[in-house]
């Protein structure tokens, strides 16, 4: 019996005693996504009838947000639960000023942003009630556009587990700045 005591005893001695696990590595760095393109101050006006040139017809419903597929994606992103940054030329005009305090308001990092003081770029939507037609007027230009050095020098793209570039057809105005037509 005293054997058996002493054998329990050295037992939990042993098991009392035990070195301490080594802590769990570390979380890896918290990583961002980055979406690259245009933000845009959209004017959607909702029509009854198809507009005619010279015609003036009133109506009830619009409104303006932002819009630009970049913008829209950080939005997405956001609701997701996602950290992002956008990254494009942003306005200090002040009807943008709504646009820059929805991004901040949503948890979009827009610091790395260059801004100017030109026109944003802007569409008016007309969109006719009951037929899904669609009218887009928009309004872009060269000043509106993130350069390959506002790019390169803006950000450590190392930081990203994902960069998002927005995808568009080239502008006429892109033809004549680089001299050639679009292939």
């Amino acid at each position: 019996m005293k054997k058996q005591i002493v054998k329990e005893f050295i037992t939990v001695k042993k098991v009392l005693h035990l070195p301490p696990e080594p802590p769990p590595p570390p979380p890896p760095p918290k990583r961002h996504v980055l979406a690259v393109g245009s933000c845009t101050l959209d004017m959607i006006t909702i029509v009854d009838l198809p507009l005619y040139p010279g015609q003036v017809q009133r109506t009830t419903e619009g409104s303006w947000r932002r819009g630009g597929p970049a913008a829209n994606i950080c939005t997405v992103w956001r609701r997701l639960g996602l950290e992002c940054e956008f990254l494009g030329v942003l306005s200090r005009v002040r009807a943008f000023e709504s646009l820059l305090n929805g991004f901040q308001s949503q948890g979009i990092d827009i610091s790395h942003c260059p801004l100017t003081n030109h026109r944003p770029a802007h569409r008016s939507i007309i969109v006719q009630r009951n037929v899904d037609t669609r009218t887009l007027l928009e309004f872009a230009n060269a000043n509106q556009e993130l350069t390959y050095q506002q790019f390169v020098g803006a950000v450590d793209y190392q930081k990203y587990s994902w960069i998002h570039f927005e995808c568009r057809s080239p502008s006429p105005w892109i033809w004549t700045t680089c001299g050639r037509p679009p292939c």
